[in-house]
């Protein structure tokens, strides 16, 4: 492994238990979705109904195989004024099942160290729309190559979201499009 690989890894992991350390919060406020972390709660069950109820568009519904304690997994797009974002929904019984049945998996399937390969991955459900064409559009000469569609996750209420982005911060940034979606109408 190269020294560049071994350290993006180490960042990741140390980017990782950091956010870790900051743990579960207990209510998300208009006020908290500024400050997203990325495991939060109010204890709130969301079913496949509010999603599809809401501004998200479904485009393909994955089976749950190779997802330990998976309910659905929904993969569809939000428009964002004039953005459209992918995103990955996957529905658990509760919070607890979220955090301690998906988390690993969706390490697997989003930020830098995401298995992007089917014969390595896994959950192999929709490993092609988790993976992306990144860099190379600067005509001759550029490189490009396979990447990451998700930079990463969150576990918001019983779901774990695959958010779209170059990195972890972008990625909680555009996970927020969702979960005010998701908001119910009080």
């Amino acid at each position: 492994m190269t020294n560049y690989k071994q350290t993006a890894i180490m960042i990741v992991y140390v980017g990782l238990i950091a956010v870790f350390a900051v743990g579960c919060k207990e209510n998300i406020s208009q006020h908290d979705e500024e400050s997203l972390t990325q495991i939060s709660t109010t204890d709130r069950i969301i079913k496949v109904d509010d999603l599809l109820n809401s501004s998200f568009k479904k485009s393909k519904q994955y089976a749950t195989d190779g997802l330990p304690g998976a309910e659905a997994v929904i993969y569809g797009f939000l428009k964002k004024d004039s953005d459209a974002f992918d995103y990955e929904v996957r529905f658990y019984s509760n919070h607890r099942e979220a955090v301690d049945l998906g988390i690993e998996l969706a390490e697997e399937g989003s930020g830098l160290t995401a298995v992007l390969n089917k014969k390595e991955a896994v959950y192999k459900e929709g490993i092609k729309e988790r993976r992306m064409v990144i860099g190379g559009a600067g005509g001759a000469g550029g490189r490009s190559g396979i990447g990451p569609r998700y930079g990463g996750y969150i576990v918001y209420e019983n779901l774990i979201l695959l958010c779209p982005g170059a990195n972890l911060g972008q990625a909680i940034d555009r996970c927020k499009y969702l979960i005010i979606a998701l908001k119910p109408n009080d």
